[in-house]
């Protein structure tokens, strides 16, 4: 048997891959003065990173009604960044230096953040095109598709 006899083999990797790259970093992420309900709040962005993707990839119109949600749910999630970034924590007695260096730490977990919410969006786009080529099939979805 050759590698091509399993169709969803090579598949199986790229969406395991997918998967285990925005784990690995949404988990880093913390590690970069990222507070947990941040953390939260910035994943439901998935609307978002979905929309967005969608519209890119898949070439996808939406209602009028379906933008402004999303407008509505980014400007939340972009009040609650800009809120969280007042208390990134920085020893007492810091130096400006070590306050810069740790608000570009937190920057640096944002972007690990929307970069791993994008990643996240682009698996669910290659989710949806397996689907379309191969069907619905319930107990295979569950063996191959594992949701964040």
């Amino acid at each position: 048997m050759t590698f091509d006899a399993f169709p969803f083999c090579s598949n199986y990797v790229i969406m395991v891959t997918m998967f285990f790259t925005v784990s690995v970093i949404n988990n880093y992420a913390l590690n970069f003065n990222i507070a947990m309900p941040l953390h939260m709040i910035f994943r439901s962005g998935s609307l978002i990173a979905n929309m967005i993707l969608g519209i890119i990839i898949l070439k996808k119109r939406y209602s009028a009604s379906k933008y402004l949600s999303i407008v509505l749910v980014s400007v939340g999630i972009f009040i609650c960044t800009i809120m969280s970034a007042k208390q990134v924590n920085v020893e007492k007695g810091a130096t400006e230096e070590d306050v810069f260096y740790a608000f570009v730490h937190w920057l640096l977990g944002i972007a690990m953040l929307t970069f791993a919410l994008l990643m996240s969006a682009r698996m669910g786009i290659f989710q949806e095109t397996l689907y379309k080529k191969y069907g619905k099939h319930s107990k295979e979805a569950l063996f191959y598709n594992v949701s964040p």
